[in-house]
C-alpha cells in the first residue's frame, strides 16, 4: 500500500523504536485498554473490543501476559 517492501518497513520502524510494528499496536491496544479499565472503569469486555479485540479469550491472555494479572483483577485493584 505504501509502495516499499514489508521487510525494508518492518527493519526501520524496528530500529527507530525498538519494536516490531506488531508489537507496537499490541502494546498500544493493551496501555489503552488498561487505562479504559482504570480510568474509566469500562468492564473487562468493553474495555477488550474498544481497544480492537474481538476475542474475549484472547484480550485476557494478552493482558495477562503483559500485566501479569487478569484484566479483572486488574480492574478490581484500583
Amino acid at each position: 500500500m505504501l509502495g516499499i517492501d514489508r521487510r525494508y518497513l518492518c527493519r526501520i520502524f524496528r530500529k527507530h523504536t525498538r519494536n516490531t510494528p506488531q508489537d507496537f499496536i499490541v502494546n498500544y491496544r493493551l496501555e489503552k485498554a488498561a487505562l479504559l479499565l482504570s480510568k474509566h472503569g469500562y468492564s473487562v469486555a468493553e474495555a477488550g473490543r474498544s481497544a480492537g479485540y474481538d476475542d474475549i479469550y484472547n484480550f485476557s491472555k494478552m493482558f495477562k501476559k503483559k500485566y501479569g494479572i487478569p484484566p479483572s483483577l486488574y480492574r478490581s485493584n484500583l
